[in-house]
């Protein structure tokens, strides 16, 4: 039986193969990495949130001296109907 089981391992040596100590360090490591890469991760995402809310004031800014220019316009032109009329 322990020969039938051994013809269907894959053809490598006994260094090739993994114990269970290899495959709990390998996921230690792997825990480290990963909290590593999302400290990373949450600081990319606030620097990205500050940069966006920096843009999205100043076209707020923009936007809002846009549209007070559109309304003193509309205001003076409805102005210059009623006084000619």
């Amino acid at each position: 039986m322990a020969d039938t089981l051994m013809d269907h391992l894959p053809p490598a040596g006994w260094s090739d193969l993994a114990r269970t100590g290899d495959v709990s360090a390998v996921r230690i490591e792997l825990k480290s990495e990963i909290a590593e890469l999302r400290t990373e991760l949450k600081g990319d995402i606030a620097e990205l949130r500050a940069e966006m809310v920096d843009r999205f004031a100043a076209q707020t800014k923009w936007f809002l001296g846009f549209m007070l220019t559109n309304i003193a316009s509309m205001t003076a032109l409805v102005i210059a109907v009623i006084l000619k009329a």
